[in-house]
Order: C-alpha cells, then sequence, then structure tokens
C-alpha cells in the first residue's frame, strides 16, 4: 500500500497523534507527536495553510476528510513487522517523580551532585547503577540507543519493563554473532523492539521522556561491568530530552 502525503515526515506524525491516537488538544498533539513547541507550531501552521487540517466548533485540529482515509487505511493495514514510532503519554507528574528518585538516589550514594542546573555528570559504576534503576523502574517507555549490546545485567533490564508493558524500543547495529543473536531473540520474545541500523554510534537512554543518559557506555561486559572506564551525563533538561527524542524518531521513521 502507497504511503500517504507527509508520511515519515514530522507532518506525518502530527496526522497520525490525531487520526490513531485521538488527540485534540494543542498539548494532546505534543504529547503525542513528540515535538518541541516550536517545531509542533510551524508544522501545524504549515498545515493549514495547505488545507491538511480544518479547524471546527468541535475539534481545533481535524484532518482533511480524504488524508484521514488515507492514514486510517495505511495505519491500520501496515505490515506487522514495520515498527510504528513510540506514542506515549506521559502523566504530567512523570518528570517531577522521576527527579525526586534520582535526588534521593544521589543521596543515598553520598554523590555531591545537584539537579538545580538539569544535568550533571556521572561516572563508572555509578553510570550503570542509576541507568539500571531508572530503566526497571520505567512507567511508560523505554528508549534506548546503543551499537553493542549482549546478555549483561545492563541489558537484562529491559526484559522486565516490556513484560509489564511499557514500551521498550531498542536501536543497535545489526550483529551476526549467534549469541548476540539469541540474546535478541530474547529481547524480541517479551516484546522489546529491535530496530538495526548499522550506522548507530550513539549511546542513549531516554525513560519516560523525563530523562536522558548520553554517555560512553555500551551494553556489553566490559563496558557496563566496569571493566573500561565509561562516563556521560545525565539530563532532565526538557529541550535537551525533545531533542533527543526528535532524533531518536527520525531514526524509527526512516
Amino acid at each position: 500500500m502507497e504511503k500517504p502525503t507527509y508520511y515519515g515526515t514530522w507532518k506525518g506524525r502530527v496526522i497520525e497523534s490525531i487520526v490513531m491516537d485521538g488527540a485534540r488538544s494543542w498539548e494532546d498533539i505534543q504529547e503525542i507527536s513528540g515535538l518541541n513547541p516550536k517545531q509542533l507550531n510551524i508544522v501545524l501552521r504549515e498545515l493549514f495553510n495547505v488545507g491538511a487540517l480544518e479547524k471546527t466548533d468541535k475539534f481545533p485540529y481535524k484532518v482533511e476528510y480524504d488524508l484521514y482515509k488515507k492514514y486510517k487505511a495505511y495505519l491500520e493495514n501496515r505490515p506487522a513487522e514495520k515498527i510504528a514510532r513510540p506514542k506515549t503519554r506521559v502523566k504530567k507528574g512523570q518528570q517531577v517523580e522521576t527527579r525526586g528518585y534520582i535526588t534521593e538516589w544521589l543521596r543515598m550514594k553520598n554523590l555531591s551532585r545537584s539537579l538545580d542546573k538539569q544535568h550533571f555528570f556521572l561516572e563508572g559504576r555509578y553510570l550503570d547503577e542509576l541507568s539500571k534503576d531508572i530503566i526497571t523502574g520505567a512507567n511508560s517507555e523505554i528508549l534506548i540507543v546503543n551499537p553493542f549490546v549482549t546478555e549483561t545485567d545492563l541489558a537484562k533490564t529491559m526484559i522486565n519493563p516490556s513484560k509489564k508493558g511499557v514500551k521498550v524500543t531498542f536501536i543497535t547495529r545489526p550483529n551476526s554473532d549467534k549469541i548476540v543473536q539469541a540474546f535478541h531473540g530474547t529481547l524480541k520474545k517479551v516484546n522489546v523492539h529491535i530496530i538495526y541500523n548499522k550506522t548507530v554510534h550513539a549511546k542513549i537512554i531516554v525513560v519516560d521522556k523525563a530523562v536522558a543518559f548520553v554517555s560512553s557506555m555500551n551494553f556489553i561486559p566490559t563496558s557496563s561491568a566496569g571493566q573500561s572506564w565509561e562516563a556521560g551525563m545525565v539530563s532532565m533538561d526538557e529541550n535537551v530530552i525533545s531533542d533527543i527524542l526528535d532524533s531518536i524518531f527520525q531514526i524509527i521513521e526512516n
């Protein structure tokens, strides 16, 4: 089936959020599409200008009828093996909850770090431990980008959240090693969505759209288990997280 106009772009994200997720308000569309406010306002203006969106007394954001039918038909009949962009409504209190947990975690570890500036630096076992704790405690969505993943304690933390219904998406490089493929098969059996991209070199973790880890740590024993010195930044800055999410969504959509 031919893809509808704008599919796979920012405009397509907005249309899909209305057609398939029932978004009605600006806030709904922003949460579901993952676009930051500036990006969303630009996209909405362009969609209204070309007549793809219409305003009514009942619905301020209504997709033009023919375009609506094309998106509905395509998305409902999309091949199952194609991974849709994660769509997770995050509770407004999620970042507050996460901030509270991290603040207490830092206190318990006796680390002189602070979220006053929205970011802080972690290294070694502390980076590994907080990553595992935050992934394990995810409420709605986990997005991970890492070129190398094999069976480690860090990698296995994706399993239980996925079993509990948390949306887990993992973007990594393809690997022909049979042991690695077997572990990937284990992850797939519990509905961890694995997307292969041979260009991936970034190491990123985003949980519940509330906190992001950008570091040097791979999901392999020599890295996450502390045999090599790894370090990175933890951020709860909304603009930083939004930019990271946009980059990840572009990889998923492509």
